[in-house]
C-alpha cells in the first residue's frame, strides 16, 4: 500500500513516513464520511446540474443547444467537474448524495497519488514528503477532498505543472533540447488545469512565456529553432483543447469568452459601487442576498430587452459601478480581499461544512469541533503559508535547475494568489495554492542542507529576474499594508 501511493525506499525515516500515510488515509476516510453527510452548496450545485445535462444530451433526452445554454449559464464555470462528474449522472438522475460525495473522493484520491508520484519522481522526495505533511494531513483539505469544487484538483495539477517544468528544463543549460513528448504532457496538463478553473488560462500563458524565454536563453540557434517549432505547436495544441469551450460560451452569451466571463462584472461587483452594479441597485429578491446572480440575471434580462447582448450589458454596468473609483479605493478593497483569501484557512469548514451536516450535530458540538478543525488547520497553514511566501523572496544564484524551481514556484505563486487584484476572495482559494505552499516548503529545505545541493553553475540573467522578482514583490506588499 505505502509503495503505490510513494514508490521505492523510504529511507532512514521508514517509519514516520508510514505513519505520515496512514494518518492521511485514516483523515481521507474520516472526511469522506462525513462529506457524505453535507448536502451540495454553492458552486458545487452548478457542477452537479451540468454534470446531469451532459448525462441526459447522452442519454437523449436533451438536445445539444439546450445542453449548450445549460453548460454555458452565466459564463462563470469551466465544464471540467461537470465532466468528471457526469459518470454518476448516467447511472442515476438523482444520485444519494453519499454516492456523489464517494466518487469524488476517489477521483480526488487518485490525483492525489498522481501527484506525489510525479512530483518524487521529477522534483525529489523531499518535496513528495513536503505534500504528504501539507495538505494530505489538513483536516480541512480533507472536507474538499469530498466536495465537487473545483480548488483542490486544480491545485494537485500545478504541483505536477511544477514537477514537469523542472523535467522539461533540466537540459537546457547543457543545450539539450526538451522532448516533443514532453511538450505534449505539458499542454495536457494545462488544459486540465484550465477546465478544472477557468482562471488558471493565466498559468497556461505564464508557463509558455517562461519556457520560450528559458529556450532563448539557453539554446543554440540550431537547436533553438526545433525547440520554437515544438513550443508553438504544444501552444496551438493547448488553444485547441479551449475552442470548444470559448466558441460555446461565445455563442450563447453573445460575446468574446475566452476562458469565463465573469472578469468585467467581477472587477465591478468587487472594486465599485454597490448601489450603481446594474445601473442603478441590484434587484434582490426576499431572502436572497447574492449580488453576483442579481448582477447576471440584470445583464441577461437588460440586453434581451435592449436587443444587446448580456455581455455589453455587463460592460456598461461595470463603467457605471466603477467611475468613482480611486487607486487608494482600489487598494483598500484588494486588501481586504488579500485578507480574506489568506486569513482563514478553516472558514468553511467551521462555517459551512459542520453547520449544514445532516448528524444532527448540537450548536455546542458544532463549536467544538470547528475550534478544534480551526486549530489543526493552523498548525499546519500558517508555518507552510510562512515558508512559501520565504521561497518567494529566496534568491537562488547557483545551479541552473534550483534556479529553475525557484522562478517556477513564483511563477505559479503569484498566478494563483493575483486573484485579490481582480476579482472577490474567498477563503477557501487557498486550497488552491496548498500544493504550491508544500513545493515551497520543501524547496527551502533543500536549499538550506548543503549536502543536498550538487555543485552547478547558474544563470547571471536568472539571478538579476528573482532579485527583480522580489523587490517588486515586496513594493506591492508594502503598498498593501500602507493602504
Amino acid at each position: 500500500m505505502y509503495g503505490l501511493i510513494l514508490p521505492g525506499d523510504l529511507g532512514p525515516y521508514g517509519r514516520w513516513m508510514k505513519a505520515i500515510i496512514a494518518g492521511a488515509l485514516l483523515l481521507w476516510a474520516v472526511g469522506t464520511l462525513f462529506m457524505a453527510t453535507v448536502p451540495l452548496s454553492g458552486d458545487e450545485v452548478i457542477y452537479a446540474q451540468v454534470a446531469r445535462s451532459f448525462a441526459d444530451s447522452l442519454l437523449g433526452r436533451q438536445s445539444l443547444s439546450n445542453l449548450a445554454v445549460e453548460v454555458v449559464g452565466f459564463g462563470w464555470f469551466l465544464p471540467g467537474i461537470s465532466i468528471v462528474l457526469t459518470p454518476v449522472y448516467l447511472l442515476d438522475s438523482t444520485p444519494d448524495l453519499a454516492f456523489v460525495r464517494l466518487y469524488a473522493s476517489v477521483i480526488i484520491f487518485l490525483l492525489w497519488v498522481w501527484t506525489l508520484r510525479e512530483v518524487d519522481r521529477q522534483a525529489g522526495r523531499p518535496f513528495a514528503v513536503a505534500l504528504l505533511v501539507f495538505p494530505s494531513l489538513d483536516v480541512t483539505w480533507h472536507m474538499f477532498a469530498g466536495s465537487v469544487w473545483g480548488d483542490l484538483p486544480s491545485g494537485l495539477v500545478q504541483a505536477i505543472i511544477f514537477a514537469r517544468l523542472l523535467r522539461m528544463t533540466r537540459t537546457l543549460w547543457t543545450g539539450g533540447g526538451i522532448a516533443f513528448a514532453d511538450w505534449i504532457y505539458l499542454e495536457f496538463l494545462l488544459v486540465l488545469a484550465f477546465y478544472l478553473r477557468g482562471n488558471l488560462i493565466l498559468v497556461a500563458f505564464a508557463v509558455h512565456v517562461f519556457l520560450v524565454c528559458l529556450l532563448v536563453l539557453t539554446l543554440r540557434r540550431e537547436t533553438l529553432l526545433r525547440q520554437l517549432v515544438y513550443a508553438v505547436i504544444g501552444a496551438f495544441c493547448f488553444v485547441l483543447a479551449m475552442l470548444p469551450w470559448s466558441v460555446t460560451a461565445s455563442r450563447v452569451l453573445g460575446g468574446t469568452v475566452i476562458s469565463t466571463s465573469t472578469p468585467v462584472l467581477a472587477f465591478a461587483l468587487t472594486f465599485g459601487n454597490a448601489a450603481d452594479a446594474c445601473l442603478g441597485p441590484c434587484p434582490r429578491k426576499e431572502g436572497s442576498n447574492n449580488i453576483w446572480v442579481s448582477a447576471a440575471k440584470f445583464s441577461r434580462a437588460y440586453g434581451a430587452a435592449h436587443g444587446i447582448s448580456e455581455l455589453e450589458v455587463q460592460r456598461m454596468m461595470a463603467r457605471r459601478a466603477l467611475r468613482d473609483l480611486t487607486v487608494s479605493r482600489f487598494l483598500q478593497r484588494v486588501k481586504v480581499n488579500a485578507i480574506r483569501y489568506f486569513s482563514d484557512p478553516a472558514d468553511f469548514l467551521q462555517k459551512r461544512f459542520l453547520p449544514s451536516s445532516k448528524l444532527g450535530l448540537s450548536e455546542a458540538t458544532v463549536a467544538w469541533l470547528a475550534a478544534a478543525g480551526g486549530l489543526l488547520t493552523g498548525l499546519l497553514y500558517w508555518p507552510f503559508l510562512a515558508l512559501l511566501t520565504v521561497a518567494n523572496f529566496w534568491i537562488v544564484r547557483s545551479r541552473f535547475e534550483d534556479q529553475i524551481a525557484s522562478l517556477a514556484i513564483k511563477l505559479l505563486s503569484i498566478c494563483v494568489a493575483i486573484q485579490p487584484f481582480f476579482h472577490t476572495s474567498h477563503p477557501r482559494y487557498w486550497v488552491g495554492l496548498a500544493g504550491i505552499m508544500a513545493i515551497g516548503a520543501a524547496f527551502l529545505y533543500v536549499r538550506t542542507r548543503s549536502s543536498m545541493v550538487p555543485a552547478g553553475q547558474g544563470s547571471a540573467f536568472l539571478t538579476y529576474v528573482q532579485v527583480a522578482y522580489a523587490v517588486a514583490l515586496a513594493i506591492v506588499v508594502c503598498v498593501l499594508i500602507l493602504a
